[in-house]
């Protein structure tokens, strides 16, 4: 008898679009390909904006010389790029980039598009295309703020050294250093998230090269950096410390009457704290749960000897016998494998160019198709469902490797489908479990073709590119640590042989610092698996 291919039946595609829901392109931030899509949206409107230069001059229509240098400014920004997606990789890069477009180009349209300003059809048609642009995809108050903090938070995790990274090397790459007005707007950011202490470890960065003449100045002066100093100290509970700033500032211009009005404040301050109380002494937050958590990500090894005597690789024979794959265990307790050399190059260009069209289009998959689910990742995402037959083949290869039956149905499906992600800048999610806290949670989360599917019993995250630095995916409760390596696939199993959930499988992506991770995850469901995967004789019983 012929099967019927469900996936091509009008019912399947009605649900499919059912599922797919419209976005607005905000959140910039959130991916590397957003940004580098970006970087080609501010090209098209540099076009249009030489265009209509052109055309108000062939008009014999006055230009302001603050546009045209706008525009020569921009273009030469624009062009130092390159290839976008290299550039992009950067955090460095990518802040700075993602400031510059949302301020310059503010900044400019104030000034074209004003209350009182008459509009001829030139300038009409101008305005139009940029608020197209702007409404599809351009960076917000939001993305530039978000992508300082993550600069903050790869340095925090990573222990990057401050005068470096400033000087713009990271990783052992290179990009434009950034200047000090760059460095104060991150500090001003780090002020407003009441983030005391790394204002004052990147202000001490920028005091370091400021005077040994390392960093572009622009308009910043030295007394500016230190009365921030001092406020910085202040707030952080050692006014002594901002004292000395204070006097500092004032040997280079002793008449500022913000410094002096500043030091009569703090040395009424001090007379209330004796010398023996000024203890407090500036130093990093300690906190052993995030120490441990960056130390993991920095690669660390806090595995027991014993532990790591007993890993190893191996040839994994597959369901369909006559072949193998490379294995490498990282856990027994619980199991957790690494599948080495899982897809090919073309199988990978393939699945980033569907979920690419997907964020073109500006739709995704329905982020709720698990509701309930922790969404904290800053990432783009894209479901795509095995309605190819590349994707089909890629999830009857999962279910060969695994042993666990992965068709994705319309009712009791045994899968979800593949969630394509793509990180951004200092991208990371918090520690997490991929099964359901509750049966109650599950009850209610499932989507209609996930009812009666049961828990999530395994995931197999599927490594789609190569990173220069970050990104693992670590499991703080055992201690373990996966790199990303392009065309591996980590796999676990959420939940134990007798069904219950296991806490261990708590995991966590750690930041990407520099580059561009692509991820591929596939959440396989308890239903049909009884046999697949059967109880042990022991109610304790472990995969081996």
């Amino acid at each position: 008898m012929k099967m019927v291919n469900c996936y091509n039946s009008l019912w399947f595609q009605i649900f499919c679009v059912s599922k797919i829901v419209l976005f607005v392109c905000a959140d910039v931030y959130t991916s590397v390909y957003k940004m580098n899509q970006l970087v080609k949206e501010e090209r098209k409107l540099l076009i249009s904006l030489h265009n209509f230069i052109e055309s108000e001059r062939a008009e014999n229509t006055s230009v302001s010389k603050d546009l045209i240098s706008f525009l020569n400014e921009t273009q030469t920004q624009n062009t130092k790029l390159g290839n976008t997606t290299n550039y992009t990789a950067n955090p460095l890069n990518a802040y700075c980039m993602l400031h510059r477009i949302h301020n310059r180009w503010s900044e400019m349209m104030v000034k074209l598009d004003c209350d009182n300003c008459e509009h001829n059809n030139n300038t009409k048609e101008f305005i139009k295309k940029y608020k197209m642009v702007q409404e599809q995809l351009w960076p917000t108050k939001k993305d530039v703020t978000e992508a300082a903090l993550g600069l903050f938070r790869l340095q925090n995790i990573y222990s990057l050294n401050l005068t470096e990274l400033l000087q713009g090397r990271i990783a052992n790459t290179q990009t434009e250093p950034m200047t000090a007005n760059d460095v104060l707007k991150l500090i001003e950011i780090a002020n407003e998230h009441d983030m005391v202490y790394e204002e004052i470890l990147w202000l001490l960065a920028l005091d370091e090269l400021y005077r040994k003449s390392k960093i572009e100045k622009g308009t910043v002066e030295q007394n500016q950096i230190y009365r921030t100093i001092a406020s910085a100290y202040s707030m952080y509970g050692m006014p002594w410390v901002s004292l000395d700033y204070i006097e500092k500032c004032l040997k280079i211009k002793t008449n500022d009457k913000g410094c002096q009005r500043e030091k009569t404040f703090l040395q009424k301050k001090l007379k209330s704290i004796p010398g023996s109380k000024r203890t407090k002494i500036f130093e990093k937050p300690i906190n052993s749960t995030s120490s441990q958590y960056q130390a993991l990500c920095r690669g660390e090894d806090l595995l027991s000897s014993s532990r790591r005597a007993q890993l190893k690789c191996i040839w994994r024979p597959t369901e369909n016998h006559y072949s193998r794959v490379k294995e490498e265990i990282m856990s027994y307790k619980p199991k957790i494998v690494v599948f080495h050399d899982v897809i090919t190059d073309e199988e990978i260009q393939y699945i980033l160019e569907e979920s690419q069209q997907k964020f073109n289009s500006s739709k995704v998959g329905d982020d709720d198709i698990i509701q309930g689910m922790k969404t904290d990742i800053i990432s783009q995402r894209a479901w795509l469902w095995d309605s190819d037959p590349v994707l089909r083949r890629l999830s009857h290869r999962i279910g060969s490797i695994t042993g666990l039956n992965t068709q994705l149905k319309v009712f009791v499906s045994n899968a979800e489908p593949l969630q394509v992600l793509n990180y951004g800048l200092g991208a990371m999610y918090e520690p997490r479990v991929d099964y359901f806290e509750s049966k109650e949670q599950l009850e209610k989360s499932a989507s209609q073709f996930l009812i009666g599917s049961g828990d999530r019993i395994a995931t197999w995250m599927l490594y789609m590119s190569n990173v220069t630095l970050g990104g693992a995916t670590i499991f703080p409760k055992i201690n373990v640590q996966i790199p990303v390596i392009k065309g591996s696939a980590v796999f676990w199993y959420n939940l134990k042989r007798n069904q219950r959930r296991d806490p261990k499988t708590l995991h966590a992506s750690c930041p990407v610092a520099v580059g561009s991770k692509w991820v591929a995850n596939k959440w396989i469901h308890e239903v049909e698996q009884m046999f697949q995967r059967p109880c042990g004789l022991k109610i304790n019983a472990e995969d081996i």
